[in-house]
């Protein structure tokens, strides 16, 4: 998903993504690589998405593009071997279906697109508000403009506030949230996107959840506080 569309099609898109989505806790004495590509939990083989594969390798302080220019069986005794001197004992498995999409320690604590945007209708976004927005297996960015709080500084020239949010359930991201501004430069349309990171959060904690409306009312605030600045 990519372009303009309402805040209804990306959750609907989202709980669509969710559907085989599922967590798991695995003891690492329970994990054996067959090669980047695949891992054996329990005995049961499942896929490792690209994602994952990084995520291991970098946990294993294997560099990834060394890893795919071995062969299996190389990819196998690197990934085993360097997992057998690790002193974690468990890692949280995010899968999609039997494929694992990321691999964490359990120290990771998951804030899913699905409860962002249930937050977002709690705090009183409509499902028709329209949004920029890309999403795909890894990531998710949502630019919200605020056409009632648009503003001119000139003639053909006008400005429109907005948030921007956006996470990863997979480690591509923390949760980020951030002002941004649209600007009419001209009369063919042409549009000027300025952005100021404000706020992010690790995946260690859920404290975010209850601070979101204080966090978003701080960031909504930025453009205003720069117009002067214009």
């Amino acid at each position: 998903m990519k372009g303009m569309t309402t805040l209804a099609n990306v959750a609907h898109r989202v709980s669509e993504q969710a559907k085989n989505h599922q967590d798991a806790v695995i003891n690492a004495q329970d994990l054996s690589f067959e090669n980047l590509g695949s891992v054996l939990i329990d005995g049961q083989h499942h896929p490792l998405m690209p994602n994952a594969q990084n995520l291991i390798a970098n946990r294993l302080s294997i560099p990834p593009s060394y890893l795919r220019r071995c062969d299996d069986d190389l990819q196998a005794e690197n990934l085993n071997a360097w997992l057998n001197r690790m002193d974690d004992k468990q890692f949280f498995l995010r899968f999609d279906g039997s494929a694992v999409r990321a691999i964490f320690t359990p120290r990771y604590t998951p804030l899913d697109n699905h409860e962002v945007l249930d937050r977002l209708f709690d705090l009183g976004m409509t499902p028709d508000t329209m949004v920029q927005a890309h999403l795909d297996a890894d990531f998710m960015s949502l630019s919200i403009p605020n056409p009632s709080q648009t503003f001119s500084i000139a003639k053909n020239d006008s400005i429109t506030p907005g948030l921007s949010i956006a996470n990863s359930e997979v480690g591509k991201s923390c949760l980020r949230i951030s002002a941004y501004t649209l600007r009419l430069l001209c009369t063919n349309g042409l549009i000027a996107n300025s952005e100021t990171c404000s706020a992010s959060f690790r995946h260690i904690s859920r404290n975010i959840m209850a601070e979101l409306p204080s966090v978003l009312r701080e960031v909504a605030l930025q453009p205003h506080n720069q117009t002067d600045q214009v």
